[in-house]
């Protein structure tokens, strides 16, 4: 028996509410990061480190949405925790249907500032572990560059002996050989070795009894690039990133082929912005419109309203190509077909399609105003 129509009213009340909630000194514990801040650290964390954890402070003193989050390192849930009794393992506690029920996290010595053995326990209503799962029932994630953490040390390697062995050829042009035809009278430096001075394009008589024995340096290897080139291309699979993109190698590619890699790169970021709304967003949303209403933070509404007021839909990123007419042109047309929407269009691009026709309506009042005033 409700009203289909749109609240308008609640939903900019809530808009509101929430960009408040987002700034810097409301949104976590330590009032230094707003909400976009955080999120760059969890999403970082989770995918340098395998996971990060956010502990939802509910009656937090310090701001008054008497709501917080505390974000956590992944190091403070203990990997060593296991008990088979109450069904822990790696720190994570289980329900009978392996839904999380807990969180153990060790606990800071005072003095040292180090996680100890010891540990309490989280309810895990209480608790976002953000990770990227790969199989069900997985307590803990793994760092997404794992698949390429062996090549990435092979490379690096090889590129630190090409820059050792690089200096070495360019600090030694060659070794002095005494032959035994006699004593050598030469100049020789504190510690009794031979030395003679080095300029471009000279020829120098040596000294009785000595040989010279040049070193025809390989380095500089021009093989580097090509190797370099083949491991990161062989890691761009491992991380979900086009080799052009993140290793700003544009050579050799033509429009077709890097925008079909640009496409396929951005299907995987469009997986990834839901599995973020999924995990961290709309979890985090709901706790905190609960504690809005229940703090009166939006004028008007109550507790009862929540389940009509949470329906939160959120959109990740999007990209505008390299030809927007081209775009336009293609809405318009599907508008005109009837298989795309306005709104949905709106969306795509990450705008907001009421907000839009709100500043459409009041530039055109202005506009008509403006009109009237002239013809005055």
């Amino acid at each position: 028996g409700l009203s289909t129509n749109p609240d308008i009213a609640a939903r900019a009340k809530i808009e509101e509410a929430w960009e408040d909630f987002s700034k810097r000194g409301n949104f976590d514990v330590t009032r230094q990061y707003s909400r976009s801040a955080f999120e760059r650290i969890a999403l970082r964390s989770s995918a340098r480190d395998g996971g990060y954890l956010s502990r939802l402070v509910e009656g937090f003193p310090k701001n008054d949405f008497r709501f917080a989050v505390q974000g956590m390192e992944i190091d403070a849930l203990d990997p060593h925790k296991r008990d088979d009794v109450k069904r822990v393992y790696m720190g994570v506690e289980f329900d009978e249907w392996d839904a999380p029920e807990g969180y153990h996290l060790r606990k800071i010595d005072a003095k040292s500032g180090r996680y100890t053995r010891e540990t309490f326990r989280v309810d895990a209503e209480n608790m976002i572990h953000l990770f990227l799962a790969r199989r069900i029932n997985q307590s803990q994630g793994y760092s997404w560059l794992s698949n390429a953490l062996l090549r990435l040390r092979h490379l690096s390697k090889t590129e630190e002996s090409h820059v050792i062995a690089s200096r070495v050829s360019a600090n030694k042009l060659g070794f002095f050989k005494q032959t035994g035809e006699g004593e050598y009278t030469g100049d020789e430096d504190d510690d009794g070795k031979i030395v003679t001075p080095s300029s471009p394009g000279s020829f120098e008589k040596l000294p009785h009894g000595v040989e010279a024995q040049m070193i025809d340096p390989a380095y500089p290897n021009t093989a580097l690039p090509e190797f370099r080139k083949a491991i990161l291309r062989g890691i761009s699979p491992g991380i979900y990133v086009n080799y052009n993109t993140w290793a700003q190698d544009l050579e050799g590619v033509s429009y077709s082929s890097i925008r079909q890699g640009v496409l396929s790169e951005r299907d995987i970021y469009k997986i990834l912005h839901a599995w973020f709304i999924d995990s961290f967003e709309t979890p985090l949303f709901h706790r905190w419109l609960r504690m809005a209403l229940l703090t009166g933070k939006i004028e008007g509404y109550t507790l009862l309203d929540f389940d009509r007021l949470s329906h939160v839909e959120f959109s990740g990123r999007t990209w505008t190509w390299v030809d927007p007419t081209s775009d336009i042109e293609a809405s318009e047309r599907e508008i005109a077909l009837g298989i795309n929407s306005r709104q949905r269009i709106a969306r795509e691009r990450g705008l907001d399609f009421e907000k839009i026709t709100k500043e459409n309506e009041e530039d055109n009042a202005k506009l008509e105003a403006a009109g009237e005033k002239s013809s005055r």
